[in-house]
């Protein structure tokens, strides 16, 4: 699913000019900037602080990635669906 980024420049642009082109609200650029930054951790494992990294830290950061999943792809694809119904019984 293409939400209109640039998929040339790094996460922080694209996911900052989402926000600037309101392709997201501003709690999901948030979410998506909190699941980029702990991604990070995993990104960069010599770092130190991925030792620090719980194991409800990680599930914590899965639900986050699981809501935007939802809120970009699913709830979107449901939306449509209930429409194209209530289209289909108006004709």
């Amino acid at each position: 699913m293409n939400l209109g980024a640039d998929p040339k420049e790094t996460l922080f642009i694209q996911i900052k000019s989402l926000l600037d082109k309101d392709g997201i609200t501003q709690h999901l650029y948030d979410l998506a900037t909190e699941l980029r930054l702990w991604g990070n951790f995993g990104a960069h494992p010599d770092d130190v602080i991925l030792n620090d990294v719980s194991m409800d830290e990680a599930e914590e950061m899965k639900e986050v990635f699981d809501l935007l999943l939802d809120y970009t792809l699913i709830q979107k694809e449901k939306v449509k669906q209930i429409k194209a119904k209530r289209k289909k019984k108006k004709k």
